[in-house]
């Protein structure tokens, strides 16, 4: 009797422990029954592939020999562990050369940087300085052909004649000849002419 109450002590823990709602109909048993006969199978696999790569130790007849040889062993790890330390050190102090030389051309890349892009803002400032004069100097030398051009002496004082009489801006200048017939310049229109020379 008392192993049938341990049966049922250990059924009723295993019920407590496990994330199935119980009591389970029959369906649901055997649907559960089948899970965990394919988990235990799955158990069991990776079992055998466990016991595959870490076969069991064997027992040693010459365990002496054998102590001796892996005394050896020990000593030969332990040097090949002492220079692969040794190799280490000397290759994070190689690392930190690198790491130190890569600071230093990031600052030098960071300031090659900064140069360069205050170099272009000059450049472009100097390049748009320049359109700026090459404008200005566009517009003043065709202003400059303009006045070339231009005939001063036509704005201030037109010249020109009126049959035998010079004009200046329309004022007759001078007398007339005596016998050809034209009436004589007034002296005021001739003082006017004159204020025009002058």
């Amino acid at each position: 009797m008392s192993a049938r109450v341990a049966t049922i002590e250990r059924l009723h823990a295993l019920a407590t422990n496990s994330n199935v709602p119980l009591p389970l109909c029959s369906d649901c048993a055997t649907v559960l029954a089948d899970r965990l006969h394919a988990d235990l199978a799955d158990l069991e696999e990776e079992l055998r592939c466990y016991q595959q790569f870490a076969p069991p130790p064997t027992a040693s007849t010459d365990s002496g020999d054998n102590l001796a040889e892996l005394l050896a062993l020990e000593a030969d790890l332990a040097a090949q562990l002492a220079a692969a330390e040794t190799e280490e050190a000397a290759l994070e102090l190689t690392l930190a050369d690198l790491a130190a030389d890569a600071a230093a051309l990031d600052a030098a890349e960071c300031d090659f940087w900064h140069a360069s892009h205050a170099f272009q803002a000059s450049l472009q400032a100097y390049q748009a300085e320049r359109d700026a004069l090459n404008t200005k100097y566009d517009a003043a030398s065709r202003h400059l052909d303009k006045l070339k051009r231009t005939n001063v002496y036509n704005d201030v004082a037109r010249l020109g004649h009126d049959g035998t009489y010079p004009t200046i801006n329309g004022l007759r200048l001078g007398r007339g000849v005596s016998g050809n017939g034209a009436p004589p310049v007034p002296w005021h229109e001739m003082n006017a002419a004159f204020g025009k020379c002058v």
